[in-house]
């Protein structure tokens, strides 16, 4: 606890003047009853048989001075206001191979629920924002702690038509770190990706990633097949990931043998590419996950940074303002009830 005006505080000091006069009054009453019996002196008779049931309402009163003295220093309490730990995005790929049924009922369904169980298991904790991404990135919702209007932001999500992984990756960086001004060139696979000079930038892959130590509380979960075809390098998107100090976990949908599509009179085999969605995840220190197996998502959110924890200071001043009332009037009816005076 602390006090904005502590000078008030003297006040307390003069407590103990306050009971020497009381005392040496109470004195000189007392003498002056024994000198002239009455229904008074029968009274402080009484008093001297029970002492102690004078002392109450004295002991009230300076309660109640003690408590104005210090209602006068206007009393704050520090109190750790809740805080989120961090942000996280959700990045979906919802490419057209996402649309495969070799995990069942499909790559981009299985990607939708798993992304559902994390909004469900920490919105409370954690700002969420999701992100989706086909041949171009689409900012879905910004980082928020409302899980209804994120299951509904997932379950809008519709399959699409190419994958750009890097964009995925660059989008999600954006809504995190908006300050960065990220700027890339996804005209063509493999674009370029780097920072301005104004923000100590430069191109992807050419300063060290930050220390673990170092990462924001932020984190990006990209759930992918990993095989991307067009946009920014995916490598050089997570490199930049690194620099700017957020993580990216990645969870690896689908089966290496993979499963044969059609497509616009072509047949191709859509496969998982576990590798590359490692190496992702390698290069930004984050971890990757196989979506066959059950998600430990508490040991992705306990590897992220805590956020600098939120201090508030409450004022106590009207707590022992009426403390001091109370007491003031329990000590006042006390010896009210007992001789007809106050004190």
């Amino acid at each position: 606890m602390i006090f904005f005006w502590p000078e008030a505080l003297v006040l307390a000091f003069a407590l103990p003047a306050f009971l020497a006069v009381y005392l040496r009054l109470d004195r000189q009453r007392r003498a002056a009853a024994q000198a002239h019996p009455s229904w008074y002196a029968r009274a402080l008779q009484s008093d001297c048989e029970r002492p102690y049931a004078r002392r109450i309402p004295l002991g009230l009163f300076l309660i109640a001075l003690l408590a104005i003295s210090l209602a006068l220093a206007r009393p704050h309490a520090r109190l750790a206001a809740f805080s989120i730990k961090g942000t996280v995005v959700l990045a979906l790929d919802v490419s057209t191979s996402m649309k495969a049924d070799d995990v069942r009922p499909s790559r981009l369904a299985r990607a939708q629920l798993l992304a559902k169980q994390f909004v469900a298991e920490h919105a409370d904790e954690l700002r969420i924002g999701l992100v989706s991404f086909g041949a171009d990135a689409a900012v879905e919702l910004e980082p928020t702690t409302a899980r209804e209007a994120l299951f509904a932001a997932i379950d809008r999500l519709m399959a699409r038509h190419g994958t750009a992984i890097g964009s995925g990756i660059i989008a999600a960086l954006t809504m995190i770190t908006p300050q960065a001004a990220i700027d890339w060139d996804d005209g063509a696979s493999g674009g370029g990706i780097a920072l301005p000079a104004a923000h100590g930038g430069s191109a992807a892959g050419q300063r060290s990633p930050l220390s673990p130590q170092s990462h924001t509380p932020a984190a990006i979960v990209l759930i992918s097949d990993g095989q991307s075809a067009s946009g920014p390098a995916p490598l050089a998107a997570a490199r930049l990931a690194a620099e700017l100090g957020v993580r990216i976990h990645t969870v690896g949908v689908g089966s290496i043998e993979g499963k044969i599509m059609r497509l616009d009179g072509w047949s191709l085999r859509a496969q998982l590419d576990a590798d590359a969605l490692k190496a992702i995840a390698t290069s930004s220190r984050g971890e990757y996950f196989d979506a066959k197996q059950p998600l430990d998502w508490s040991r992705l959110v306990d590897s992220m940074s805590a956020a600098p924890a939120a201090e508030t200071y409450t004022e106590l001043t009207p707590l022992f303002a009426a403390a001091a009332a109370l007491a003031a009037l329990a000590g006042a009816l006390v010896s009210l009830g007992r001789t007809r005076r106050i004190l």
